[in-house]
């Protein structure tokens, strides 16, 4: 029978090990047990928005407890990234990106004071690819028919984007800075007036995010698709890629990640990691990525971090091309 003093000896030392066990151990193993928020920094509706969602309601059913999908638009994506990076370190808040924009705003925006470090990678459920495309009448087929016809006709011939700073806008400058094109730029504010204007001949080239929109205006020869920049799209299996066509540094593929603020625990960061590896096996939401538009393509937290790191480079285009954030 064990005796009254060995019983209060263990009550004793089990009350010293919860007092000065760190506080962080407790919470993670109870994680989550409320809302998580899930920040987009883009307006409703969008893209990445419906993304964002569709994972949001697959985390929910996953974690047990509701993932609410916040939307906080403006100044090039700033205003969510920070939010997220002054946000409590503990789980409850994640960063949806489309792309690493993030981790060169504060090249584009210096008020930008957060950098790569200030955030925790978590995962990458999916991603999508950028296109160069010729408006009909321009006679290239492929990117070295577009380069030999820009060089040959310099300071007459115009591309169009999305927006400044926009993966288009960066490729396109990286591309003029390697080999010495002579073009001007045409920004838009999105992809439909930009697409609209290219269709309409006010430009002859344009590099966009993939879209099935695209895809349709290529289908009735408006435009012509000259190029993935990226690796090979099942969107598009006939298109050649920019490496493939002897342009290794024209690529730009955007990766859909997921990130936390900095110091958030890693029992919580490698949990989350693993909730969205399952997430990304589920038959149901690859059909809904896939209807987006999306490749979906796993990542883990480290490989994740790595892609971010390599957005670094776009930094010193950014700062070459004096690109500046409206």
């Amino acid at each position: 029978m064990i005796s009254t003093r060995a019983i209060r000896t263990v009550v004793f030392l089990l009350g010293f090990v919860i007092f000065f066990a760190p506080s962080g151990v407790l919470s993670q193993t109870e994680y989550p047990n409320k809302p998580i928020q899930m920040v987009c920094p883009y307006n409703a509706g969008g893209s990445s928005d419906l993304f964002t969602r569709v994972v949001a309601e697959k985390l929910k059913e996953v974690l047990g407890q509701p993932v609410i999908v916040l939307n906080k638009p403006g100044a090039g994506t700033a205003l969510g990234a920070s939010f997220v990076a002054t946000s409590k370190p503990d789980g409850y808040t994640l960063y949806s990106v489309a792309a690493g924009v993030f981790v060169y705003l504060h090249a584009l925006n210096p008020s930008f004071s957060y950098r790569i470090n200030d955030f925790s990678a978590v995962a990458a459920l999916a991603k999508y690819p950028q296109v160069a495309v010729a408006y009909q009448d321009v006679p290239v087929n492929n990117l070295k028919e577009m380069v030999d016809y820009i060089r040959k006709n310099p300071g007459k011939l115009s591309y169009c984007s999305v927006g400044i700073a926009s993966a288009g806008h960066l490729l396109w400058e990286s591309l003029k800075q390697d080999q010495g094109l002579d073009i001007s730029h045409i920004p838009y504010t999105g992809f439909a007036p930009a697409l609209t204007a290219l269709v309409g001949g006010q430009a002859q080239f344009a590099i966009f995010p993939f879209s099935s929109l695209v895809v349709k205006q290529s289908q009735t020869k408006a435009i012509r698709l000259i190029g993935v920049m990226g690796s090979r799209s099942p969107f598009l299996p006939d298109t050649p890629t920019s490496t493939e066509q002897g342009f290794p540094d024209l690529v730009y593929d955007s990766y859909l990640s997921f990130i936390a603020p900095a110091k958030t625990p890693p029992a919580i960061l490698k949990k989350l990691e693993g909730v969205f590896e399952k997430a990304s096996q589920d038959k149901a939401l690859r059909e809904k990525i896939h209807d987006l538009a999306f490749e979906v393509e796993f990542l883990n937290a480290q490989s994740t971090q790595k892609y971010l790191e390599g957005e670094l480079k776009w930094a010193n285009v950014i700062k070459k091309a004096n690109i500046i954030s409206k």
